[in-house]
């Protein structure tokens, strides 16, 4: 996921707003991309309009540590009002169509959701529905209405509800002492990139020995994270389109051929029969280059999508691959500053 690129003071950013500079390079960035040139930076003619994709994950009243990629409300809340008064924010669906015949309008953008947590629902939605906003939001099917969360949600919890002063870290020689919080979250996420590069039944063997190292009741784990279909299905009713994130959420260039195709084609399956209505937007889970293949891709089209979500940075223009369309978020507090790194990630030119 990207957050950002630079280091931008606060009131560089609130000057350059004022002055209509945020304004400026939204234009700029209609028409041109901007690439990194020695002292002189180049311009490139675009082949169309680009659109951009924002990734969120949770949206909370009380964000606090082992809660993955949370955004506190009242930013998500002002965030969203800029987007309403400066962009155009459109459902996926019509950016995929429109890219299809090369008709992006100017601004466009669209915002998306990763996994399917509850508080997409009772947090994130009545903002959206506030300023009359539409959104897509990938869940991971096996947990909607469940009551299982996300393996990285477990490691998260064994983490924050251990009582154990050292974890054996088995990257150093000595077990390493997370009786401060800082230590304990930032060990909590070295093992979750360990647990990323795992396939799924090696990553439920490693949780299960977690738990059991950090002495923490996997009984115990929360059972209300996640959507419920009943709420799921009442956002769709309110401008929301529901994608898939697979069944399991698992790394896909790590399972085998026939695991990539049954989390793909059961979670289209579920999503179909739970709403009543025709899905085609995927989003990889971890979404980077490393996390999918070009044999994944291929598989994601065969099961029937029409479009595949990355977490690699930067806009899109029509013509790009549908199967490898970018996401990114300016993920500063600071009103003017995810103006001004929104307008600016608009107008550069995206990474191969």
């Amino acid at each position: 996921m990207s957050r950002g690129r630079g280091r931008i003071p606060a009131w560089l950013a609130s000057g350059f707003d004022r002055m209509g500079g945020t304004a400026t390079l939204r234009a700029v960035g209609d028409r041109f991309s901007i690439a990194p040139n020695g002292f002189t930076p180049r311009l490139r003619a675009r082949r169309g309009r680009p659109f951009q994709i924002l990734i969120y994950h949770r949206i909370h009243d009380r964000p606090r540590e082992f809660m993955l990629d949370t955004v506190a409300v009242d930013r998500f809340d002002e965030q969203m009002r800029h987007l309403g008064r400066r962009y155009r924010v459109l459902p996926l669906s019509e950016l995929l169509d429109r890219a299809g015949q090369g008709e992006i309008p100017p601004r466009a953008i669209a915002v998306t959701f990763d996994d399917g947590y509850r508080d997409n629902f009772t947090h994130a939605y009545p903002v959206l529905r506030r300023y009359g906003l539409p959104a897509s939001i990938f869940v991971v099917t096996g947990s909607i209405g469940t009551g299982r969360i996300l393996w990285h949600d477990q490691a998260l919890f064994a983490f924050e509800q251990t009582r154990k002063d050292r974890y054996p870290d088995p990257d150093r020689g000595d077990p390493t002492d997370i009786r401060p919080i800082a230590a304990r979250e930032g060990t909590a996420h070295k093992v979750l990139a360990r647990l990323k590069r795992m396939s799924g039944e090696e990553r439920e063997r490693a949780l299960t020995s977690l738990f059991e190292v950090l002495e923490v009741d996997r009984s115990r784990l929360p059972s209300n994270l996640m959507l419920s279909w009943d709420e799921t299905e009442a956002m769709t009713q309110g401008r929301i389109e529901i994608g898939s994130h697979t069944v399991t959420h698992p790394i896909l260039s790590l399972e085998t051929p026939e695991r990539v195709a049954a989390e793909l084609q059961e979670s289209k399956r579920t999503i179909e029969r739970e709403l009543g209505r025709e899905t085609r937007l995927f989003a990889y889970p971890n979404g980077t280059r490393a996390d999918y293949t070009a044999d994944v891709r291929e598989a994601v089209r065969a099961a029937g999508y029409r479009c595949a979500l990355t977490t690699r940075f930067g806009p899109n223009e029509p013509g790009d691959d549908p199967f490898e369309w970018r996401r990114g978020t300016p993920w500063e507090e600071h009103r003017a500053l995810f103006s001004v790194k929104l307008a600016l990630y608009r107008a550069m030119e995206a990474n191969s």
